[in-house]
């Protein structure tokens, strides 16, 4: 199913607009999520002691990227489904959402990438230092020094990098399904998957601009 994805998205996409249900496209955002969770959750093998002085922000900002693409998915249709009326693009939003909740396929492997390669240029930094007071707020500014000795990495530099094609291709997906339940060109439908590519893209940009 997923390598006709891959190969034949408009072939993929005109069969699977005959099936109802989320089920299968619940579990792929779920997957994008735990994916981007790794960068978080993953350091608990590379933090060494200092894990204990920032445990809770470690915790709560896996539950974030865990529950994101779950809001991704829904900002996405409703993108989709507004910009599409600038190029007279009208189709019903319950089937666009479960259109597009396929598109989110090909951001498992870029979370996979981006979070392998701050893993990796995390290793032998220094340990987060312990925060002057037991807060929440002291913890995480601790822990967000920590990740930022990542960013100047070019090992993550470069993971980030390679990770822009596959969120590329999600927008591809979004824009072949615009095209195939409306009455809109591939070119018209490539402009209005601009507006969500850009938004998971400066979702994938966010360590560097957060």
């Amino acid at each position: 199913m997923i390598a006709r994805l891959v190969t034949n998205p408009q072939a993929f996409v005109e069969r699977q607009s005959k099936y109802p249900g989320i089920r299968t496209q619940s579990i792929i955002a779920l997957l994008v999520g735990l994916a981007f969770a790794i960068r978080h959750a993953g350091t608990v093998a590379v933090i060494g002691d200092g894990y204990g002085h920032v445990s809770a922000p470690i915790a709560v900002l896996s539950l974030v990227e865990l529950l994101l693409p779950f809001v991704i998915w829904g900002v996405v249709t409703v993108a989709i489904y507004y910009t599409a009326r600038f190029v007279k693009g009208y189709f019903p939003p319950g089937l666009l959402f479960r259109l597009t909740g396929w598109g989110l396929v090909p951001l498992i492997a870029a979370g996979l990438i981006q979070s392998l390669g701050q893993l990796y240029a995390l290793q032998g930094a220094q340990e987060p230092a312990e925060p002057s007071f037991s807060a929440f707020q002291y913890e995480l500014e601790a822990y967000q020094s920590y990740t930022d000795s990542a960013l100047g990495d070019p090992i993550f530099i470069a993971a980030t990098v390679l990770a822009i094609p596959f969120v590329l291709y999600s927008g591809y997906i979004w824009a072949t399904v615009v095209e195939e339940i409306s009455d809109v060109s591939l070119r018209e439908a490539l402009y209005v998957s601009t507006v969500p590519t850009t938004l998971c893209l400066l979702w994938l940009a966010s360590p560097f601009i957060l």
